[in-house]
């Protein structure tokens, strides 16, 4: 396969790889088309994460970002759209045990989940018979090299500032990255 990503930056791994790299805004939606150009899969992973930002930044990268990406999917005849989406966008403080089919909550409490939800359900939408797309919510994605996760939470648990909330008997999924690639 030859493979394509359109991102903010370059990526020194992605090189040495052989991914052809582009560079870009997905609010962008004429570089979008071009990057897509000739595809047979998209897979949007890209998003805005994390709690710094106003709503129209988070809005900006989120769900215009992916209305772009769905509009070129189209224009293109692009057949498969795989949207990274989160488990964050059904989260409303008593997920646990519960599986896909939650609805959105009626309130979030940050940016990042209720855009999360909204594009998410954008790429849902959007699917018919000249465009299938899923949706996967994996949960705090970890793995080697993973600069985030782990390696925070090894650091606070060193400083003895890794906190336990409640009775501890509340459960959170983790996915590995090997994982979430082949779910992809």
């Amino acid at each position: 396969y030859e493979v394509h990503t359109f991102s903010r930056s370059k990526h020194k791994k992605l090189k040495i790889l052989g991914v052809h790299q582009h560079e870009g805004d997905l609010s962008d939606y004429n570089a979008i088309k071009k990057v897509m150009g000739g595809c047979h899969v998209v897979f949007h992973v890209a998003a805005k994460t994390g709690t710094q930002g106003d709503y129209s930044s988070f809005y900006k990268t989120n769900v215009t970002g992916t209305e772009n990406i769905i509009k070129a999917c189209l224009a293109l005849n692009i057949p498969h759209l795989i949207y990274t989406s989160s488990a964050s966008v059904v989260f409303s403080g008593d997920s646990e045990g519960k599986n896909e089919s939650m609805p959105y909550p009626s309130r979030f409490d940050a940016y990042y989940p209720q855009t999360k939800a909204i594009a998410e359900a954008l790429v849902l939408n959007a699917s018919r018979s000249s465009l299938i797309t899923c949706s996967l919510r994996p949960h705090i994605v970890w793995g080697p090299g993973d600069p985030h996760f782990l390696p925070r939470l090894l650091e606070k648990r060193s400083k003895n500032k890794l906190r336990r909330l409640g009775t501890g008997k509340k459960l959170v999924d983790v996915t590995y990255i090997d994982n979430a690639a082949k779910a992809h």
